[in-house]
């Protein structure tokens, strides 16, 4: 088992195998693709994750809170 320190907190840093049944997000971003099918998330829901994000790596600039 392959543990690390930081900050006085242990971290496990085995690699655990997946949750049968379970895919991750790229490959069903890929799935839906080969499949010519719609992918779970929409568009919509992409500009949303965008303006989260667009928000923390401006807070962290500025160092302040940021509305979305």
């Amino acid at each position: 088992q392959i543990f690390i320190e930081r900050d006085g907190r242990h971290y496990d840093m085995t690699l655990h195998p997946p949750v049968p049944g379970v895919k991750s997000s790229v490959h069903h971003f890929v799935d839906a693709i080969l499949a010519g099918k719609p992918h779970t998330a929409t568009g919509e829901e992409a500009l949303i994750v965008m303006e989260i994000l667009d928000a923390i790596y401006l807070s962290a600039k500025e160092r302040r809170p940021v509305k979305v």
